[in-house]
């Protein structure tokens, strides 16, 4: 790694420059691999010993990742903050640059290697909304706790899993059309914006914002062509497509919440992708009430206490709980109907 290089690359990790991916491409390819590794892992000690000096709680990593999320939004994609992220195991966050040193780092593979079978696994902050960018270029904005699986070459193919909700703005390649996996089927395009919702099940959602996409489910058997404003729901054994706002549904990459008459049931399934907490409607009556209001990354039960002041409703926060594993369950809200 040449002293250009290497300014370059600090000059990303202190301010958060973008490295195009040809740089990044070209860097991983170096023979000399060594000074890389040697550079990450005295940065990743340098940043190691600073965060172990302050003992992190789940609620102030939370505040971090939010803090983290606000300054992203309102000034540039990647900011100073982007070192924090990869320090603090909690976050288990690795961006392309990341991912491969540290992959030469502990496993001494070849460059080949990296190009042809390597994949990154992104996961955004619980709270927060991640921005990642692709071999190609093309954007993915993370919606909190959803998880991506990327190639870190597109060579033969573009295709990346998904679980989670993301927000896609893809680069146009006719030859090498863009496939994103989820559980319950396949979405393919050659350019556009789109923003798509999974779960470990059969539920799908994608909202078309520009361009065309097809959508296949039902084992393949079921396709879809979409329209921009066209959104489609699979659950279950149904599917259905419906005319949207997608400027209004796709709100979310900016921490903006926008309903306009939305059925309680659509608003609520927002809420819970957006704060990754489970909402359920207890009084299936309230299904048939709208609300409409626009939300700007307020907490979650600061939400749903402006909501009660126009809604006939009222809700209890179930908390979360710690599992045999460890781990803790997500955050539950029951609504019912006020009496």
């Amino acid at each position: 790694m040449n002293k250009n290089d290497k300014n370059k690359l600090t000059d990303y990790l202190n301010n958060s420059k973008r490295l195009p991916g040809e740089f990044i491409h070209n860097l991983f390819l170096q023979k000399s691999d060594s000074e890389l590794d040697e550079f990450v892992r005295k940065d990743w000690d340098e940043q190691w010993n600073l965060s172990n000096r302050t003992s992190l709680n789940d609620e102030l990593l939370s505040k971090i990742h939010k803090s983290i999320d606000d300054s992203v939004n309102k000034k540039s994609i990647f900011q100073k903050s982007i070192v924090s992220w990869y320090t603090y195991a909690a976050s288990i966050l690795f961006i392309p640059m990341l991912f491969a040193a540290t992959y030469f780092f502990f496993n001494n593979e070849s460059a080949d290697s990296i190009t042809n079978n390597s994949f990154a696994e992104i996961i955004a902050p619980e709270y927060g909304r991640l921005h990642y960018y692709l071999p190609d270029s093309s954007l993915v904005i993370l919606n909190g706790g959803s998880k991506l699986v990327a190639p870190l070459s597109f060579e033969n193919e573009r295709t990346v899993e998904l679980i989670g909700k993301a927000y896609f703005d893809v680069q146009t390649n006719k030859q090498l059309p863009f496939k994103l996996n989820v559980p319950a089927g396949t979405v393919k395009v050659l350019g556009t914006q789109f923003t798509a919702n999974s779960k470990e099940n059969d539920f799908m959602e994608v909202v078309l914002k520009e361009g065309a996409v097809e959508a296949y489910f039902f084992e393949g058997q079921q396709k879809v062509l979409l329209e921009p404003d066209q959104r489609l729901i699979v659950e279950s054994s149904r599917y259905r497509v419906e005319n949207v706002k997608a400027q209004q549904i796709t709100a979310w990459i900016d921490g903006r919440l926008i309903f306009k008459n939305n059925p309680l049931e659509d608003v609520c399934r927002q809420l819970s992708d957006k704060y990754n907490v489970d909402i359920e409607i207890v009084n299936k009556e309230l299904n048939t009430i709208t609300y409409r209001g626009t939300f700007v990354d307020e907490p979650i039960e600061e939400v749903f206490q402006l909501m009660t002041l126009s809604l006939p409703i009222k809700y209890q926060v179930v908390p979360s709980k710690k599992l045999n594993d460890g781990s803790y369950s997500r955050k539950k809200i029951n609504l019912f109907i006020k009496n």
